[in-house]
């Protein structure tokens, strides 16, 4: 049975509060972004989703998880 492909998308919003993913291409290159999906085609988020409009940026296929990195803003009390 042949495995479906998978595509890495990344959204064009700040990302310093986002989890980011990491995976290898066909390729063996690395590839980042925020959301796996089965379309390279088709924006991964609906049109009501903050990260909608401007339109999510499809990396490439993702064959090979490598590592997560989770983003987040730290506030600091004074």
């Amino acid at each position: 049975m042949e495995e479906t492909k998978k595509y890495l998308w990344l959204n064009s919003h700040n990302q310093s509060n986002q989890n980011i993913y990491v995976y290898l291409n066909e390729e063996g290159k690395e590839i980042w972004g925020n959301i796996v999906t089965g379309s390279p085609l088709e924006n991964p988020y609906s049109e009501i989703s903050i990260y909608h409009s401007p339109p999510a940026i499809c990396r490439g296929q993702a064959v090979k998880y490598v590592r997560n990195i989770k983003n987040s803003l730290i506030t600091r009390s004074r």
